[in-house]
Order: C-alpha cells, then structure tokens, then sequence
C-alpha cells in the first residue's frame, strides 16, 4: 500500500511541475507571435527570457519533488498507462490555456502601464508597426497621436523599462502560480499553503533573482532593461493572484464535488 502511494505521489507531483513550468511559455512566446504579425514592440528579449528559463524557474519547479500527497490520492481510481499520460490535453490546456493566458494578462497591464507613464497610449503602441522602440538609429524619431516626440534614446529607454517590467510580471506571476498548482483536486487551504518548505524559499529565491537581474547596474545593460515601476509590479502581483487563486480553486471545488459534470472532462487534471 505505501509504494502505490508513493508511486501517485512521484506520478502526481511530475505532472504538477510540468503544469507550472509550461505555463510561462505563453508569455514569452505570445508577445513575439505579436510582434511578428500585429506590429508591437517585443516586451522582452531573449536573454530575459533565458533568465527565467535558467535562473529563476528552477528551484520552485524542483520543489515538487518535496510536495506531500494530497489527502484524496487513494482514492483515485488506478491510473490506465495506456491512457493516462504526464502530459494530456487537460495539463496542456490548464498551463497554456489558463494559468499561462493569466500570467500573459499580468505582464500586459505591466505592459500598458509602463508605456502609458511616459505618455504613450495603448493605441500608439500599438502602431508603432515595428519601426519603433527601440529605434534603429537617431533618425527614428517618433511621434504620437497627440504630438509627443520620442527620440532614439528616449524610444530605448522606454522599451527596456517594460521588458524589465514583462520579466518581473512573469517571475511574480510564477510565485503566485507555484503555491496553487501543487495541488490538483485538494484545497490549497486544506493541503496547507506554506506547508512545502522548499516551494517557500523557491519563491523568495526567484524574486530575488528576478530583482538582481533587472535592477543591477551593469548587468542591466547586458540583458537589455531599466529600473521598472514597483508599483506597475504589485498591480501584476496581485492581479495574478486574484485570478489564480479564484480559478485554480473553483476548478478543484467542482472537481472534488462534481466530477461527473462534461466540464471535468476538460478541466480536471
């Protein structure tokens, strides 16, 4: 009876990293697929994306190694190999089609937000057509709807305070995310929030990583970002967590009460 139990336990957790680490993917690649066809500027660059890919993923992504069995794990039904797989379409559609369009949502508002500071509207971003920010060289100069002029320098500045406020959306959005993804069907608040001592010091390492590497002078310049608007931060922060605590919550809810509904056939995982 203990090795089925560890055996769910091993199953389950791999499957609970794996929804946590695919999430991310959205906002880093929806913004190009934007960039390449709508014409907006790329809200951040490679070596960003890389940061979280390499640096700040890590140790929350390893922490469900550490994840105790949730409360109802001998109670489901035994696993078909044939049919039960680490990745199915319900993991893919909650890490692409909820946790990662929330986290995608959250980086947006960072986004518009951060333009909207220097006086630049959703409209003119928008339709910069992909000629501007960052300008190619000291003839780009750009001009607004109401007729504010941005310069090269300006133009660089600009863009590299939201790609630094894109990357902190996503590193926020992963330590609100990593807290309800370690259960699937248990309430996070029955299962214990804080209770994973390795998830706890992932998420302050993370932040604190994410931290160093756009507010570091010099390393700045490397990775292509400026001092982003803490408070454009928090109103990501909480944004993300509002929407996936609420979610995340009722989707386990009407799993563990209602698992014959038609819509848990697309949403429980």
């Amino acid at each position: 009876m203990i090795g089925i139990k560890e055996g769910r336990l091993l199953f389950a957790n791999l499957k609970k990293s794996i929804a946590y680490s695919l999430a991310h993917l959205v906002p880093e690649v929806l913004p190009v697929l934007l960039w390449a066809f709508v014409g907006m500027p790329q809200p951040m660059g490679s070596l960003l994306a890389l940061c979280i890919d390499l640096l700040t993923e890590l140790v929350p992504a390893t922490s469900f190694a550490y994840e105790r069995a949730e409360s109802l794990i001998m109670q489901v039904p035994p696993r078909n190999p044939k049919t039960d797989k680490l990745t199915s379409f319900n993991l893919l559609f909650y890490a692409y089609g909820q946790a990662g369009i929330i986290l995608t949502g959250g980086c947006f508002l960072t986004f518009f937000l951060a333009f909207q500071f220097y006086g630049l509207s959703a409209s003119d971003v928008v339709n910069t057509n992909n000629s501007y920010f960052p300008a190619a060289d000291s003839n780009d100069i750009y001009e607004t709807s109401d007729g504010r002029v941005y310069d090269e320098g300006k133009q660089n500045h600009i863009l590299f305070v939201v790609q630094a406020a894109w990357y902190m959306g996503i590193v926020v959005g992963q330590a609100s995310h990593v807290f309800v993804c370690r259960t699937s069907t248990v309430s996070i608040f029955e299962h214990g929030v804080f209770t994973n001592n390795i998830t706890n010091i992932g998420v302050v390492v993370a932040i604190a990583l994410g931290c160093f590497v756009v507010y570091t002078p010099g390393l700045q310049d490397i990775v292509q970002s400026r001092n982003p608007f803490s408070l454009h931060i928090l109103y990501c922060a909480l944004l993300n967590f509002v929407a996936h605590w609420s979610t995340t919550e009722a989707r386990k809810y009407m799993t563990r009460n209602y698992p014959e509904m038609w819509l848990n056939k697309y949403l429980a995982w």
